[in-house]
């Protein structure tokens, strides 16, 4: 089974949802050596980069 976004097909259809403090880059790795179809960064809370605050 195939998933296509956008331009992107995905051959496995096990996502990862982004999660702060969870999906850091060893997770990430680890989660894509088991099969995930998609792997993405940690969740940034946008009002934070809008103040500026990081």
């Amino acid at each position: 089974m195939t998933i296509s976004i956008g331009p992107y097909t995905l051959q496995n259809p096990v996502l990862l949802a982004p999660m702060a403090g969870i999906t850091d880059l060893p997770f990430r790795r680890v989660t894509q050596s088991l099969g995930a179809g998609l792997v993405v960064s940690e969740m940034v809370a946008s009002d934070e980069l809008v103040r500026a605050r990081l």
